[in-house]
């Protein structure tokens, strides 16, 4: 996973560059920008900044992290402000902040977690916030006119889907889509309050860690 995503950082945000993603995305956009203001963030796996850049313009200030070295140096370019800081760490290996944070946030991530992996990195993650932090999540959807079919399927129940880069080298990656029934029940181990808002390509969460 880490070497795909390194491999196509130059190439990763055409994903939000696709025509009918273009109305939830702004919707989204609004979303989120909302849910941050005024407040402390920590975001889980920024890839190129993306999200970043969308809550930096409402959020007080912003650690966002990432494990890939070649996704931060992108993120970093885009300028985010002062108030947001980027620094390399894995999902499952977070800094801790003092204080610590009173929002997480991690997007197009949650799907790339094995389902066995979800439980812990929920209470990993809610180590490092606030009692009573604000989670927000955004992921894509299965759909079938953008998301390609998985290639196979573990005995956990995990999806793989290929994926084939521009220079032809071509990798196998976790993908799995949960549904809301999926959500409810691996996020009420952590959290209150959930609500999750579903449109044709992309889902996002909000919800109180306990």
């Amino acid at each position: 996973m880490v070497a795909y995503y390194a491999r196509r950082a130059a190439v990763y945000d055409e994903v939000y560059r696709i025509p009918v993603r273009a109305a939830e995305l702004a919707a989204l956009q609004n979303w989120l920008r909302a849910a941050v203001h005024d407040r402390s963030v920590l975001e889980v796996a920024a890839g190129t900044g993306h999200w970043t850049a969308i809550a930096a313009t409402t959020a007080r200030k912003i650690l966002a992290t990432d494990v890939n070295e070649a996704m931060l140096e992108r993120a970093v370019q885009r300028g985010c402000g002062v108030h947001v800081t980027f620094r390399r760490a894995d999902a499952f290996d977070l800094p801790l902040l003092v204080p610590a944070p009173d929002t997480a946030m991690a997007h197009l991530w949650w799907s790339h977690l094995r389902r066995e992996e979800r439980a812990r990195f929920l209470r990993h993650l809610r180590s490092r916030v606030q009692p009573g932090a604000r989670l927000l999540l955004i992921d894509e959807c299965d759909h079938w006119q953008v998301v390609p079919p998985p290639s196979h399927r573990d005995a956990a129940g995990n999806g793989y889907e290929a994926r084939l880069l521009p220079d032809g080298e071509l990798f196998a990656i976790v993908k799995n889509y949960p549904t809301d029934a999926e959500l409810q029940a691996d996020l009420a181990a952590a959290c209150d309050a959930v609500t999750i808002r579903r449109g044709d390509y992309f889902w996002s969460v909000q919800a109180v860690f306990r």
